[in-house]
């Protein structure tokens, strides 16, 4: 979902059924803490509901199978509003709750401008009109989040999503007396909102609350039943198998415990999503071609791409030469992988921490004294878990850039290099803590050599993932 404030600035935060919220570079600081509060409630609402959970397992399997887009656009479609309408008032009392009245009301104010979204934020007045203070604020969100999970939590054993055919099939269900209240979320959170805030509702229409509470799923093992009813939705798939593993490590309740004052600006990562898109020579080739290039180009490196789930079993490599966009991408044997970077010199990436993990260690201990490099394209909530695992006893520092902050993390001869949303995080001391035996040196510490070369990696991965969301902007 995108979220924009001012339709001058163009996008400031985008949410896109991953992990990570999209947060554009251009923001001031103080738009970046209330733009990743609006993103994450979108996080929030898809990862804690059936409807959200199930549009991030089919957005996950769109890159193997894209046979459904129909139903996921249908579905997104049904949920759109709800979402803005939940993200946007939500973004706006926490400026109360957090900055006081007059701020909140400031904000109000500028948001009129935004025709678009002062709609989502007033078509919750039954609600926003009666918060003064920060205590009504907090209890406010606590509302709307809940009625908004309530109204996205459809019991998906008796919502026959599987047996559609195409958009036509699904339109036509959806128009049948009572399924739009039971199935559509959009409609299921008007009648929800007036259920708890309208008293003379419940006895004009207690038949259309009645449909929502009959189809409304309460449970909080929803992981399973997402994953069923996937199974049902691409049972005639070639490649069902793929897309099962592909699935299996999504998990709603898969959080990582911090002391940080606020934890969704774990899930913030950097973007230009107001750039052009820009050319890069995207090309496939050979093994044999890869190995020339980066041995006739000392300014680049040799890159090992991420293994995606359900496709560990496609390994490619890419040489990308570090002053211009284009890359050179091949398949490779990752049995040979010792062979491959014995015959070039160039600096070594590991995009992610899944292949490190199964054979950077390997590396590691036959060239003892090579840098190795670990690019975590991801949001630095994602790399926690292997950063705490994999960096214990190791070293950071904070490299500035005018895009983004590049956290960068030192253990012997290997380097992560991890993206930030700048200057989002104050204190990284409340990541690292004593018991994470962690510590911080200053960036004047680095080698230069190496400093160009994460400066230049990471300003390689911007432009490349900035492109890659333009081609994906599903809203």
């Amino acid at each position: 979902m995108n979220n924009i404030n001012c339709l001058q600035n163009g996008l400031q935060g985008q949410y896109c059924f991953s992990n990570d919220l999209f947060i554009n570079i251009d923001n001031t600081i103080d738009e970046n803490k209330h733009i990743v509060i609006h993103e994450n409630v979108h996080k929030q609402l898809s990862s804690m509901s059936t409807i959200g959970l199930l549009l991030i397992m089919m957005e996950k399997t769109r890159i193997i199978d894209g046979s459904k887009k129909w139903l996921f656009d249908n579905l997104l479609d049904s949920s759109n509003k709800l979402q803005e309408q939940v993200a946007t008032n939500i973004e706006y009392l926490w400026i109360l709750q957090n900055y006081g009245f007059e701020q909140y009301m400031k904000k109000i104010e500028e948001l009129s401008k935004n025709k678009t979204y002062a709609k989502h934020f007033n078509s919750l007045d039954i609600i926003n009109k009666n918060v003064k203070t920060a205590d009504d604020a907090k209890q406010a969100i606590e509302t709307i989040l809940l009625i908004g999970i309530l109204s996205l939590n459809i019991n998906l054993d008796i919502f026959p999503l599987w047996e559609f055919k195409n958009e036509k099939d699904f339109q036509r269900y959806l128009s049948m007396e009572n399924n739009n209240i039971k199935y559509n979320p959009n409609t299921r959170f008007k009648v929800l909102l007036k259920y708890f805030f309208k008293p003379n509702y419940i006895q004009a229409d207690y038949n259309k609350v009645e449909f929502v509470n009959s189809t409304t799923y309460g449970s909080d093992e929803i992981n399973d039943l997402c994953r069923q009813t996937i199974q049902k939705i691409y049972k005639n798939s070639q490649v069902l198998d793929r897309i099962l593993q592909r699935i299996l490590c999504i998990d709603s309740k898969n959080h990582i415990k911090i002391d940080i004052e606020d934890t969704s600006v774990l899930s913030a990562y950097p973007t230009d999503l107001n750039a052009k898109q820009m050319k890069i020579k995207y090309e496939f080739t050979d093994l044999d071609k890869i190995i020339a290039l980066l041995k006739a180009e000392n300014n680049s490196v040799l890159r090992f791409e991420h293994l995606l789930a359900g496709l560990e079993d496609i390994s490619l490599l890419s040489y990308w030469p570090l002053n211009r966009n284009e890359i050179y991408a091949g398949m490779y044997n990752i049995e040979d992988i010792i062979n491959i970077v014995k015959n070039v010199e160039n600096p070594i990436v590991f995009v992610q921490s899944k292949l490190f993990e199964k054979i950077g260690k390997k590396i590691l201990k036959y060239f003892k004294f090579r840098t190795t490099y670990i690019l975590m394209e991801n949001a630095i909530g994602s790399s926690l878990s292997f950063i705490y695992r994999e960096f214990i006893g190791g070293k950071y520092t904070v490299l500035k850039d005018l895009k983004y902050d590049i956290l960068v993390l030192i253990k012997s001869n290997v380097i992560l290099i991890q993206l930030v949303v700048k200057d989002l995080i104050k204190d990284y001391s409340t990541i690292f803590t004593e018991d994470k035996d962690i510590k911080f040196i200053n960036s004047m510490n680095i080698n230069a050599i190496d400093e160009y070369l994460i400066r230049s990696i990471s300003s390689q991965s911007f432009i490349f993932n900035q492109n890659i969301l333009k081609d994906n902007n599903i809203f």
